[in-house]
């Protein structure tokens, strides 16, 4: 039930269409989110260096996403099942009008995965909220968590576990929330945390 003083509910549709008015005149491109598959803009899927994004993710984009063609009109016809939308541009003068222009969008959770992702999803949906389920489902106190991040979108997560820990390679932010950090992702450090930790008692005993 709806409780005073609370925004009111908000469809689906309108949501979907206030965030993409987020993004109006600012020439920045979208990824869109349905069923868990990711899709983007024809243009971006062939060329992403062409938006200023680093050229990994010109071999990263076509490995992870699913073209189309004429996108306004793929969103209209999808727009009941959209479960999340990124903006996606380095330009961080733009990112911050865009996450001004969404403030006002009840509801949702704003995070970045990467330094060029403005990314939105329904305001229950985080990582943070995965690991509260999982260790529901396990039967296990937060306290008994570890979780392992490198990126802002990671802080929740890490916050909410017992243990908190950033890879060496892991943003400044993602590294003042969490308890510990280990070594990079190249030099396997969750692999290192683990052996660490559980050595010497329990892993003698495998």
């Amino acid at each position: 039930a709806h409780r005073a003083g609370e925004p009111e509910p908000r469809s689906v549709q309108d949501t979907v269409r206030s965030l993409l008015e987020a993004s109006r005149g600012l020439g920045v491109t979208v990824e869109v989110y349905i069923d868990g598959f990711a899709y983007c803009a024809e243009d971006y899927y062939r060329e992403p260096t062409d938006f200023d994004l680093p050229e990994r993710m010109d071999s990263y984009v076509p490995a992870t996403r699913r073209p189309v063609s004429r996108m306004q009109d793929f969103l209209e016809e999808n727009i009941d099942s959209i479960e999340g939308l990124t903006f996606i541009t380095p330009d961080k003068a733009l990112q911050a009008v865009i996450r001004s222009r969404i403030g006002s969008v009840h509801g949702i959770y704003v995070t970045s995965s990467a330094p060029y992702y403005v990314e939105t999803a329904q305001g229950d949906v985080s990582k943070a909220s995965a690991l509260r389920f999982l260790c529901s489902h396990l039967g296990i106190g937060r306290e008994q968590a570890a979780a392992f991040g490198d990126g802002t979108n990671d802080i929740e997560m890490i916050s909410f576990a017992g243990t908190g820990v950033a890879m060496a390679n892991a943003s400044p932010e993602l590294k003042a929330a969490a308890d510990l950090v280990t070594a990079s992702n190249d030099e396997d450090g969750i692999a290192r945390f683990i052996y660490s930790t559980l050595a010497p008692s329990a892993i003698s005993a495998v």
